[in-house]
């Protein structure tokens, strides 16, 4: 003779149960989950920086030297850069006055610059 076995299976919320030939099933008694809390902190939040990065007299002179090369006028002359604590000297020669102002005002809008000192002349 064989022996009956018993087999069960969950499934969502129901349990099946085969005994002796019969097939029951019963509903599973639903649980309340677990309640999940969310806490936010603000030393977790990501800080952001509203200062300007700093800008190194390096970075600056390099800044300028790409924005003259740039520059139909200034990539055909010979014009030297320094910088120090922001304040840009720039000397060399230009074909005009107008080309001396123009370049100071390049010079003056980039970024990191505090104050320029024009020393082109024009030739």
């Amino acid at each position: 003779m064989l022996k009956r076995l018993a087999v069960a299976a969950a499934w969502v919320g129901v349990v099946a149960v085969a005994s002796g030939g019969t097939l029951l099933a019963q509903e599973k008694p639903k649980q309340k989950p677990d309640e999940t809390k969310i806490v936010i902190k603000d030393d977790t939040t990501p800080k952001v920086k509203k200062a300007s990065k700093a800008v190194t007299d390096g970075s600056i002179t390099t800044a300028v030297k790409t924005r003259l090369m740039k520059d139909k006028v200034a990539r055909g002359t010979s014009i030297d850069v320094d910088t120090k604590d922001g304040v840009v000297t720039i000397s060399g020669t230009v074909p005009t006055a107008a080309d001396k102002t123009r370049i100071g005002k390049l010079v003056r809008h980039t970024t990191g610059v505090k104050s320029v000192e024009n020393n082109l002349t024009v030739q």
